[in-house]
């Protein structure tokens, strides 16, 4: 995954949009090993965000990651309480049933709906982008180009306001 080299002015902190990508990468982490063992939610938030404090990723140290932006779609998703499979099941072909996906596209799918559902503070190209430079990084091209349709879609469902052009 790519991540912009944008620091704040100080050098000591990343940026806001570096911590929250950093957060979206942790989030896939995390619900890819609840994705394997749902009796552990608890102790994944905990383990990510306590002991991987330290861990890299991308070049940055998890201790840096926006943790209230980890948690908000780490339960999100969990909660069911905004829809996730629905959306991506109404936008993927037929002949595609979402258990039959990569568990890592899968996830990456329902974190995207969901952002683009709540998160309205990020533009919806950017969390479409976001999804997709995650995406490339653990992913084929293929799989790359899916979510990007995927999350473009539901990106213009939700957002229709946001791709409107004035004359």
């Amino acid at each position: 995954m790519t991540v912009p080299e944008k620091r704040d002015p100080d050098h000591s902190k990343p940026s806001t949009n570096m911590r929250r990508s950093l957060a979206r990468v942790a989030v896939v982490q995390a619900l890819f090993q609840v994705e394997f063992n749902p009796d552990s939610q608890a102790c994944v938030v905990d383990e990510m965000l306590n002991h991987r404090r330290h861990e890299i990723l991308d070049g940055l140290c998890l201790v840096q990651l926006d943790q209230d932006f980890f948690r908000d779609l780490f339960q999100g998703v969990l909660s069911g309480k905004i829809p996730t499979s629905d959306p991506v099941v109404s936008v993927l072909d037929q002949d595609w049933a979402l258990n039959r996906l990569d568990p890592l596209l899968r996830l990456m799918m329902r974190l995207g709906a969901y952002e683009l559902q709540v998160s309205t503070e990020v533009p919806a190209r950017v969390v479409v982008a976001e999804y997709v430079d995650l995406a490339g990084a653990f992913l084929g091209q293929r799989e790359t180009a899916m979510i990007n349709a995927v999350l473009d879609t539901l990106a213009h469902r939700y957002r229709a306001d946001e791709f409107e052009t004035t004359p």
